[in-house]
């Protein structure tokens, strides 16, 4: 189910569902579940089963400042690339010295 962009704090309630936590942050609700499993999603909410936050944690949260580059390197980023043949020609001419 498709949500509308979040545009207003001041519309939002008290006390927020999973559903709308998503929404804000579009997101899945799934990646919020899995984010809370491994510690990786803030704020935490302050009921769970069902999941609710209240609505001064999120505004923090989205106020908050974010680190520059909080994740982890990915795809081609994050492959380690084998040395060039000159540099390993290199590397094996300097060793024999």
């Amino acid at each position: 189910m498709k949500s509308s962009p979040f545009t207003d704090f001041d519309a939002l309630p008290l006390l927020l569902s999973i559903r709308e936590v998503a929404a804000i942050y579009r997101i899945s609700e799934s990646t919020i579940r899995r984010g809370l499993q491994d510690n990786s999603f803030k704020p935490k909410p302050f009921e769970r089963y069902p999941y609710r936050w209240r609505k001064d944690a999120i505004v923090a949260d989205l106020k908050r400042d974010r680190d520059a580059s909080p994740h982890k390197p990915h795809g081609f980023a994050s492959v380690r690339r084998r040395p060039a043949k000159a540099s390993l020609e290199n590397e094996l001419a300097r060793r024999a010295r």
